[in-house]
C-alpha cells in the first residue's frame, strides 16, 4: 500500500487493485508498531518507506520473489495464456488447456527448442474449446508459411481471425475490431513470413466458445504458433505497445 498525499494506493501480487483518493498528511504518535493483530496466517518482509513507491518500483520489488513470473498491469485480465512451452496448457488459474492434434513443438521467435508449435496445413490444430466469454482482446506470434488465405485461429464457429489475399489481418466477423501488428494499428498487412505479433482489441467482446488454433473449420493453417493471449478487456495502444516489446 502506498500514500502520495493525494492518493492511498493497494497493490496485489505487483499489481494495482485499488485507488482511493485521500488528502492531508498521515497521523503520527509514539505508540509502538504493531503487525498481524488479530490476523490468522503468516506475514514476511515487512517494510516501511518514507515515500510513495512507484508503481513500477511495487513490480519490481514483487518480481524479487518470482523471477521467472512477469507481473505487470498487462496480467490484469488475462484470463486464457497458452505460452507453448513445452506444451499447451492454459497458464492461468481457468486451466483451458489445449488438445494438440498433430501439431508439433517447434523452435520460437527466439530459437528456443519447444517454445512453439508447428502446424502442417493440413489437419494439425489445438482445440481449446470453450475458453469463456466477454474477451475484448486476443494476441498471439505467428510466423505464416504463405501470406496469404491463411485460417489462422477460430473464435466461436462465425468468428475467426485470418489473413486474407491481400496479406492482411482480418478479424472476420467481430462487431468493431481494431488489429495491430507488431504492437501498431497503422497496417495490419503481413508482407513477409517472419514472425509477427498480432493483437485483435474489440471492446464489444466476443465469446470464444470454440476456440481452436490453427483450424477454422475444415481449414488449416500452415506455419508456426506462439504466446495465445486472450483478456476481458481492451488493452489500450500503449499496452499493445508494451506487450510487443516485453518480447
Amino acid at each position: 500500500m502506498t500514500y502520495d498525499g493525494a492518493n492511498i494506493k493497494i497493490y496485489v501480487d505487483g499489481i494495482l487493485e485499488v485507488t482511493t483518493p485521500m488528502t492531508g498528511p498521515i497521523g503520527t504518535n509514539t505508540a509502538a508498531l504493531v503487525m498481524g493483530s488479530g490476523m490468522n496466517g503468516k506475514l514476511n518482509d515487512m517494510r516501511v518507506y518514507n515515500r510513495a513507491l512507484s508503481q513500477a518500483e511495487v513490480t519490481a520489488w514483487h518480481d524479487e520473489y518470482a523471477p521467472n513470473l512477469q507481473i505487470s498491469n498487462l496480467q490484469k485480465g488475462l484470463i486464457g495464456w497458452w505460452r507453448m512451452d513445452n506444451n499447451a496448457k492454459d497458464s492461468t488459474n481457468y486451466a483451458n488447456n489445449g488438445t494438440v492434434t498433430g501439431a508439433t513443438l517447434t523452435t520460437d521467435r527466439k530459437g528456443q527448442s519447444n517454445r512453439a508449435y508447428s502446424f502442417d496445413g493440413a489437419s494439425n490444430h489445438i482445440l481449446v474449446g470453450n475458453a469463456g466469454s466477454g474477451i475484448e482482446t486476443i494476441s498471439f506470434w505467428m510466423k505464416p508459411s504463405a501470406t496469404t488465405s491463411e485460417k489462422i485461429i477460430n473464435i466461436d464457429g462465425t468468428r475467426q481471425i485470418e489473413l486474407n489475399s491481400s496479406s492482411d489481418i482480418v478479424a472476420t466477423g467481430f462487431p468493431g475490431a481494431t488489429v495491430y501488428i507488431d504492437g501498431s494499428s497503422a497496417s495490419a498487412n503481413i508482407s513477409d513470413t517472419n514472425w509477427h505479433f498480432v493483437t485483435i482489441v474489440d471492446a464489444t467482446g466476443v465469446s470464444p466458445s470454440t476456440l481452436d488454433l490453427g483450424a477454422v473449420s475444415t481449414d488449416y493453417f500452415s506455419g508456426k504458433l506462439d504466446d495465445v493471449r486472450i483478456y476481458n478487456r481492451a488493452l489500450y495502444p500503449t499496452e499493445v505497445t508494451a506487450l510487443y516489446d516485453s518480447y
